[in-house]
């Protein structure tokens, strides 16, 4: 069910960019794009429907031309139907 939330929620732009999490992507030479992209095509890999303050899962995908795993941890808050990143 998480799945089908955060795909609706990448598709209508609702995306809340943890600072922790811009931080490290540039770090790594990752792009919002390529989040997106694991988030909406990827594989949710493991959920954690007791996470907190949302339930949060673990999608794998290969967004690159380079096709290197990507992992993303994001949770979904119902009471704005958005994602955390």
């Amino acid at each position: 069910m998480i799945k089908e939330y955060i795909h609706k929620s990448v598709d209508r732009g609702r995306i809340r960019w943890q600072r922790h999490a811009l931080e490290r992507m540039m770090e790594r030479g990752i792009f919002r794009d390529d989040v997106k992209k694991v988030l909406t095509e990827g594989e949710l890999i493991e959920k954690y429907p007791d996470d907190q303050p949302f339930p949060s899962g673990l999608f794998l995908g290969f967004p690159g031309a380079d096709n290197q795993p990507l992992h993303v941890v994001a949770a979904f808050d119902s009471k704005t139907s958005g994602v955390t990143l």
